[in-house]
C-alpha cells in the first residue's frame, strides 16, 4: 500500500510543476467527484499543491488522535427506470462497464426475485460472454423476464459484499445501471503521538486509480441516484447455490459451494425451508396491539414494528410477503433450532381499532410505521410505508443496536424520575445499558435527511446526575455481605470502558473515585464472585 500511495505522489509532484505554470491555470482549490468520492487538489503559491484524499473530523483523546468515520449509505449505483405497460420482459442496461470491468469484473451479480421466492443471480461477465463477447458495444445490453426485485451485488477482495435491492414497479421495461466506483472506502484512519520521537503517526489511505479534477466552483451539485435500493447490506463471505468463486486456468467457472458452507445473505431462503439449512421459525402475527405488546414484553429484548398503510389496497400483501421472507432470513440464520438472538422484532398491522391509540401518540400519518418496546414506548416513528424501510429490520444491523441503547436510556431515565425506584431498579436500569453490545462504527442516525427515514427518539439524560446515582449506588453497597452479580457485572463493564458511560454518552470513562470505591467492591468479594460466576453467566 505505501509503495502504491508514494508511487503516486511522485507521479503527481512532476506532473503538477507544470501543470500549474501552464497559461490559464489558475490558483485555488480543485474538487473531483468523477469516481464517487470528493479528491481535493489545491494549488498553492510557489508551485506547491495539496492533494487531499480524505477530510473530516477529529478528536484527540490522551496520546491517540481519532478519525470520524462515516459510513457509506449507498454502494455507488445510480438506476433510472422506463415503463411501458406492454413489454413483455425487461431490458437491462448496463452503462459503460468497460470503466469499472478491471475493478469488479468477475465480481459484479445481478440478482432477480419474484415476490418472495428464492433471488436467482447470475455474474455480469459471464453475461457479456454470451451477449457480447468480443465486446462490440461500449454499454451491455441484455434482457430478463419480469420481476418484482432486482439485486445489484459488489463482491469484495476483503470478502464482503454489498448488496443493493431495488423494487421494479410492474411496468418497468427498461432498467439503466450506472456504478461509480467508490475510490475510499473501508478507510480507517487512526494515528497516535509518540512521546518517545515527538512525532503524530496516522495510517495511510489507500489510493489505486487516477482522478479528474475541475475548479470547485465548476462543482455541480451532488448527484442524487433517481432511485433508492430498498436495502443496502454488506455480507461477508456471500454466496448462492451454483456460484462459482473462481475461474480455473481454463477458463471454467468453479463451483464455490462445493468446499465452502453457505453464508448469510439478504435473499429469501424458502426454498432451504424444508431442508437441514434451515429451522422452520415463524413469526406470530397478532390481531389486536395489546397482544402484539404483551408477546414483545415477555421478549424482554425484541421490539414491536407497526405499519400503518390502511390506504393502499396491496398494504396486506406487501405485510404478508415481508413477513414470509423475514421468516425464511431468520430461520436460515438460525440453521437448525431456535435461537432467540437471531428473533429481534415482531410485526403488527395498525386497524380501524387502533385509531384513538395511534392520535394520543401523535402518528396522524397514513401509511406510517412505527417502533415501540414491550412497555408501548414510542421509539421511532416514520412517514413512511413499511418496504421504505424493511432493510432496517436486521438482527445484526446498527439499528438494531441504536434501538437497544434508546430503549436502555429511556428505562434508566424513568428509573431516576421515580422517587419510589428502589435499589434493585437502579442496578437493573444500570445493568441494562452496560450489557449491550459494543459496536464503534454505526452511528447514532441523528442526521434526519427526510420524513420517510425512521429516526429513533434517544431521550435526554442529564450525564452529572448520572454520576451522582452511581456514586450513591457504589456507596451504598459498600457493606454487602454477598455481592450482587448484576453490579458486578455493571462494574466490570464500566471500567473496561465498555459500560453504560460508554453506551449511553458515546465517552471515554475516565476513572475516577466512584470507580476506584466500585474496584474496592469488587476486591472485597472477590473470592465469591468467582464462585458464582459461572451460575450466574448461565442464568442470563
Amino acid at each position: 500500500m505505501r509503495n502504491i500511495v508514494w508511487s503516486l505522489s511522485l507521479l503527481f509532484a512532476g506532473m503538477f510543476v507544470s501543470f500549474a505554470q501552464t497559461n490559464g491555470i489558475q490558483k485555488g482549490t480543485y474538487l473531483s467527484t468523477n469516481k464517487g468520492g470528493k479528491i481535493k487538489l489545491n494549488l498553492l503559491d510557489d508551485n506547491k499543491y495539496e492533494l487531499v484524499f480524505y477530510t473530516g473530523e477529529y478528536e484527540i483523546k490522551g496520546d491517540s488522535l481519532v478519525f470520524s468515520k462515516k459510513a457509506q449509505s449507498e454502494n455507488g449505483f445510480n438506476l433510472s427506470f422506463k415503463n411501458d405497460k406492454k413489454a413483455k420482459k425487461i431490458k437491462i442496461k448496463i452503462l459503460d462497464p468497460t470503466l469499472y470491468s478491471v475493478y469488479i469484473g468477475p465480481n459484479f451479480y445481478i440478482g432477480t426475485q419474484k415476490a418472495s421466492e428464492t433471488v436467482q443471480y447470475q455474474r455480469i461477465s459471464d453475461i457479456r460472454a454470451k451477449v457480447d463477447p468480443n465486446w462490440t458495444s461500449t454499454d451491455l445490453e441484455f434482457e430478463i423476464d419480469k420481476t418484482d426485485f432486482l439485486y445489484l451485488v459488489i463482491e469484495n477482495h476483503d470478502g464482503k459484499s454489498n448488496i443493493s435491492k431495488y423494487a421494479l414497479d410492474k411496468d418497468v421495461s427498461e432498467a439503466a445501471i450506472d456504478y461509480q466506483s467508490q475510490p475510499l472506502y473501508n478507510l480507517n484512519f487512526a494515528g497516535f503521538y509518540d512521546r518517545k520521537t515527538n512525532q503524530l503517526k496516522v495510517s495511510e489511505p489507500l489510493v489505486n486509480e487516477p482522478f479528474v479534477f475541475v475548479n470547485e466552483k465548476d462543482v455541480q451539485p451532488d448527484k442524487t441516484p433517481k432511485v433508492v435500493p430498498l436495502e443496502n447490506q454488506t455480507i461477508t463471505n456471500w454466496t448462492y447455490p451454483g456460484k462459482s468463486s473462481y475461474y480455473d486456468s481454463y477458463g471454467t467457472a468453479v463451483d464455490s459451494t462445493q468446499n465452502n458452507a453457505i453464508d448469510s445473505v439478504a435473499v429469501d431462503t424458502t426454498a432451504y425451508a424444508s431442508t437441514d439449512y434451515s429451522y422452520n421459525f415463524k413469526l406470530k402475527i397478532e390481531n389486536n396491539l395489546q397482544s402484539a405488546l404483551a408477546a414483545t414484553k415477555d421478549a424482554k429484548t425484541k421490539f414491536l414494528v407497526g405499519i400503518v398503510d390502511s390506504k393502499n389496497p396491496s398494504a396486506k400483501a406487501n405485510f404478508d410477503a415481508f413477513i414470509k421472507s423475514q421468516e425464511s432470513q431468520t430461520g436460515y440464520n438460525m440453521y437448525d433450532k431456535y435461537d432467540a438472538k437471531y428473533d429481534v422484532y415482531n410485526y403488527y398491522m395498525a386497524g380501524a381499532d387502533d385509531k384513538k391509540w395511534l392520535k394520543n401518540n401523535k402518528i396522524t400519518n397514513d401509511p406510517s410505521i412505527f417502533i415501540l418496546n414491550g412497555n408501548g414506548d414510542l421509539l421511532a416513528v416514520a412517514k413512511s410505508d413499511l418496504i421504505s424501510n424493511q432493510y432496517q429490520f436486521s438482527y445484526n444491523g446498527s439499528y438494531y443496536l441504536q434501538l437497544l441503547r434508546a430503549d436502555a436510556s429511556l428505562s434508566l431515565g424513568k428509573v431516576l424520575k421515580n422517587k419510589k425506584a428502589s435499589d434493585a431498579d437502579l442496578i437493573q436500569a444500570f445493568n441494562k445499558a452496560a450489557t449491550l453490545e459494543t459496536s464503534y462504527d454505526d452511528d447514532d442516525n441523528d442526521e434526519v435527511n427526510d420524513s420517510a427515514d425512521l429516526v429513533i427518539s434517544k431521550p435526554a439524560l442529564n450525564k452529572k446526575e448520572v454520576a451522582q446515582t452511581w456514586k450513591k449506588l457504589i456507596e451504598a453497597h459498600q457493606k454487602d455481605k454477598n455481592p450482587d452479580m448484576s453490579l458486578v457485572e455493571t462494574i466490570i463493564k464500566e471500567i473496561k470502558n465498555i459500560g453504560f458511560t460508554k453506551q449511553l454518552f458515546n465517552e471515554d470513562r475516565i476513572l475516577d473515585d466512584t470507580d476506584f470505591l466500585a474496584i474496592d467492591y469488587l476486591l472485597k468479594h472477590s473470592d465469591e464472585i468467582e464462585s458464582n460466576r459461572a451460575e450466574f453467566n448461565n442464568d442470563e
